[in-house]
């Protein structure tokens, strides 16, 4: 998230849904006894239409259920957080009686302001309670401050509390609570019940603003990065670019790449998340909304989605595996986009003849793939990297592969050869290639096999290519062959990594990726075991 107070304070209601972002107010939260069974009320007021600013809203189910999910998942510090929903609502709210009136076993709704004022909606175990006992809580700081509508409104040290009928509303502040309240407790309940543990909605506003700024920042800190670490790369070459390319530019080339996809998640109607937890891990689906036309319409449209076959048939050993798909267009633009870039990172390290050549290059290999490619990054005795595409002319890729070597031998390239990449001397046979330098030697394999060309590179490039008809495949493990069941036909690209194998952590539990392309919509559906959440955690925690 971005460090400015005003993005982070918008998604505090789903913190409170989700996360124990009241580890410090514990402490303060005493014991509460057993809550009775909940009254069945009828409703206080008619459903409301969506107030002016409003930017998202959530709902959960099962809250408490849920949080006990969220508490096992990610294990460690939440452990020692509140128990139970309803005394982690009381600890966000200052307000520890609460603990006692909240029904948590009802679902819970929030809603979030263009400005960053949220609310909380829960359900009190009867309105009878909930007055009693809140009215008269003058510990906490309670105070009665007014009333809106049927709503009274008590103000608390940190936040204000609605008292509606058996609906409790807490929020970040009174505007937010006169306004976004009503909508919270009287129109979401009417909305169909959620199918996930927790359910959110982004609209077009928050896309285009908070969230943009959050992707923004993001990548802003990380140019600044790179463009640190090129000073300092040119002050070690005494002030000239490194000797590989022109780090500048293919900064400036990510970042042309960055504002586009910035740009399209901002044009979207809206975004629809889900969250579910269960005993195996975390499964997030968000589906962005395209608008009915404009650019990001033509993009969504023209998405070439598949079966993610063949990802399942890929080595099921792999560190990392990614797959995805593309039309002829799509591979044509990426191939001249791909030459342009290396025009100006490489500037005049190589002759402009080859520099075209190289191009002619790209583009033959782009005009004679077919609809998917696919690498794979592999440890220990086949450590390297295997890259599959789909063609219908293997020989004509076997061919310009060639080629792309016997250009790398030319006198021409020796010293961006010898300077940028420590290679000394390049051999080539009819499919295999050596590179040799002072580091050691790296080996490059190629083949054909029905449908695709397969390259691979290693220290023995003979194994990392036979990788490519694994004996254990990808699908040979149950979690992830169901995943790719579900995925269906809609595939544009997917991911699947086991970073635990190169952990001191003895399991290997994958992460799983994939973007599909859904009805005038694009969907990312992300999937990860409870192990990786608890290191995922750790991870950014430690940052």
């Amino acid at each position: 998230m971005v460090s400015s107070g005003r993005v982070n304070a918008r998604w505090a209601p789903l913190s409170i849904l989700v996360v124990a972002s009241a580890l410090g107010a514990w402490a303060g939260i005493r014991a509460s006894q057993a809550v009775p069974v909940a009254e069945t009320p009828a409703p206080v007021e008619a459903a409301v239409p969506a107030p002016a600013g409003l930017v998202a809203e959530a709902s959960c189910a099962r809250p408490d259920a849920t949080w006990h999910k969220v508490q096992a998942a990610v294990g460690g510090v939440l452990l020692l957080a509140p128990p139970t929903f309803r005394e982690l609502l009381a600890a966000v709210a200052g307000v520890p009686s609460l603990a006692s009136v909240v029904d948590d076993g009802s679902p819970v709704y929030a809603a979030v302001s263009e400005s960053g004022g949220w609310v909380v909606a829960a359900r009190a175990v009867s309105a009878q309670r909930a007055r009693s006992t809140l009215e008269a809580d003058s510990a906490s700081g309670l105070r009665v401050d007014s009333h809106a509508g049927k709503m009274d409104v008590l103000a608390a040290p940190r936040t204000w509390v609605g008292l509606a009928g058996t609906w409790v509303v807490v929020a970040s502040d009174r505007d937010a609570l006169t306004t976004l309240g009503p909508y919270a407790y009287r129109t979401l309940p009417t909305l169909p019940p959620p199918k996930a543990d927790l359910v959110a909605t982004v609209s077009h506003a928050e896309l285009d603003g908070p969230i943009r700024a959050m992707l923004g920042a993001r990548w802003a800190a990380l140019r600044a990065w790179l463009l640190a670490k090129d000073d300092e790369q040119r002050r070690d070459h005494g002030g000239r670019e490194p000797d590989l390319g022109d780090p500048k530019a293919l900064v400036a080339e990510l970042d042309a790449i960055e504002k586009t996809y910035e740009s399209r998640v901002a044009a979207m109607d809206r975004a629809d998340a889900a969250l579910d937890l269960d005993d195996d891990g975390a499964h997030l689906r968000v589906t962005l909304a395209a608008p009915r036309a404009g650019d990001v319409a033509t993009w969504v449209d023209d998405l070439e989605g598949g079966s993610p076959q063949p990802l399942a048939s890929s080595s099921g050993e792999a560190l990392a595996t990614i797959f995805w798909r593309s039309d002829p267009n799509d591979r044509a633009r990426a191939a001249k986009e791909a030459n342009d870039t290396l025009e100006r990172v490489l500037g005049d390290r190589l002759p402009a003849s080859d520099r075209a050549k190289l191009g002619a290059a790209l583009e033959s290999i782009a005009k004679a793939r077919a609809g998917w490619a696919l690498v794979s990054v592999s440890g220990g005795a086949e450590s390297g990297v295997l890259l599959r595409l789909a063609t219908n002319d293997a020989s004509a890729i076997a061919a310009t592969v060639e080629g792309v070597v016997d250009l790398a031998k030319q006198p021409s390239w020796a010293k961006w050869d010898a300077d940028a990449l420590g290679v000394t001397k390049i051999a080539r046979t009819s499919s295999h290639a050596t590179f040799d330098g002072a580091r050691g030697t790296i080996r490059a394999a190629w083949s054909p096999r029905p449908g695709e060309l397969d390259l691979a590179a290693g220290v023995d490039a003979d194994t990392v290519l036979a990788s490519a008809a694994p004996p254990l495949a990808l699908a040979s493990d149950p979690k992830v062959a169901a995943w790719l069941r579900t995925l269906g036909g809609s595939v544009v690209w997917a991911a699947v990594a086991r970073p635990l194998l190169v952990a001191p952590s003895p399991r290997s539990d994958p992460a799983l990726v994939a973007f599909l392309h859904g009805h005038r919509s694009v969907v990312l559906d992300a999937r990860a075991s409870n192990v990786l959440v608890r290191e995922i955690v750790a991870l950014v925690r430690s940052n």
